[in-house]
């Protein structure tokens, strides 16, 4: 049965000829959904300009921009911790904690393995979760961002 089976194999392999075969690496299974994509460098360039821009917004207090600036920063670059991190926080001053919360765990699973960035978001999180009344969840969420940085008292 063996040998039939890789006899098939065999003749199906010779039979698709010259057809391609593309290969592509997807995440861990608990983030299936998108595939890993390699970024080209323009791309990168680009989702950093709109992401420069989206924090000078923020510091100015003009939320509503700086959160449509990181959506241009997340078309080129979506696996970048930064710009979900500031749609989560301008998203928190306007009061839309569900979707600060939402755009904050997004960032907090991407990586690269900074502990400064993950406790700011850590934090982040409490404070949503500490408005919408959710005292436990709140103060888990503050223990694990004094657990990445313990200056951040």
């Amino acid at each position: 049965m063996r040998l039939f089976i890789a006899l098939m194999l065999s003749i199906l392999i010779f039979a698709a000829g010259c057809t391609r075969i593309v290969v592509v690496k997807t995440k861990s299974p608990e983030q299936k959904s998108n595939p890993i994509v390699v970024k080209k460098q323009h791309d990168i360039k680009q989702s950093n300009k709109f992401l420069a821009k989206a924090k000078v917004l923020y510091s100015k207090g003009k939320y509503k921009k700086t959160i449509k600036f990181c959506e241009k920063a997340l078309q080129y670059n979506h696996n970048t911790r930064e710009a979900h991190y500031y749609i989560g926080l301008p998203s928190q001053r306007n009061r839309e904690y569900a979707h600060s919360i939402e755009a904050l765990k997004i960032g907090l699973k991407l990586g690269p393995n900074d502990k400064h960035m993950k406790s700011a978001i850590h934090c982040g999180l409490a404070i949503n979760y500490e408005k919408m009344g959710m005292v436990k969840r709140a103060r888990s969420e503050y223990q694990l961002a004094l657990e990445f940085n313990t200056a951040n008292h």
